[in-house]
């Protein structure tokens, strides 16, 4: 703030057709007193392989605009991972029995060979088996990965299952395994 007048509520809003690509990070100073200066930080996340994705970061002030626009360009590269379905619904199992595997279909669907991890939930009631899951994937290819819901307890169970390539940071993507725990009924009892 170069000028003499403390800049309140500072909010920066993301604009231009890849603007979902760009994520603001928390954390900045909203009040910033003259003199002061406040680091803004951002995260691109690309959801398709492109060879430029642009947007605009706004800047605002007590919601006017400042006369403050900042460029963002931004550059994905393949492979591009593709993850379906994003849920996996499993209706009620009963406690100690397992479901049917339901599939997870990982697919290359960029130029280049990609490398997967699948890093499985924490809880022990999901059970991901990858020895026959192809974790080299090349251009085209794709691969499924079994999952099994296995509930310990009663009630409503949800996890993530976090797909990455490897010596990837983060996860392009992850999927989420939804079960119910039941106890099973008691056995009817017929009396004469």
């Amino acid at each position: 703030n170069v000028g003499s007048v403390t800049v309140d509520n500072l909010a920066v809003k993301l604009s231009g057709d890849g603007a979902a690509d760009f994520t603001v990070v928390t954390g900045y100073k909203t009040k910033i007193k003259p003199g002061e200066s406040s680091e803004i930080g951002l995260t691109f996340d690309p959801r398709t392989a492109k060879a430029e994705v642009k947007a605009v970061a706004v800047i605002e002030a007590d919601g006017v605009q400042v006369p403050m626009n900042v460029q963002l360009k931004g550059t994905s590269m393949s492979p591009l991972l593709t993850v379906s379905p994003t849920t996996l619904r499993f209706r009620g199992i009963y406690l100690g029995e397992q479901s049917q595997s339901m599939p997870i279909t990982i697919a290359n669907d960029g130029n280049s060979p990609l490398e997967l991890d699948v890093i499985p939930p924490t809880g022990d009631e999901w059970i991901i088996d990858l020895s026959g899951v192809k974790l080299s994937l090349g251009p085209g290819e794709s691969t499924k990965v079994p999952v099994v819901f296995s509930p310990k307890t009663a009630g409503s169970k949800s996890e993530l299952i976090d797909i990455r390539t490897k010596r990837a940071p983060v996860s392009p993507a992850q999927v989420s395994p939804e079960g119910e725990g039941l106890h099973r009924p008691p056995p009817v009892v017929e009396t004469s």
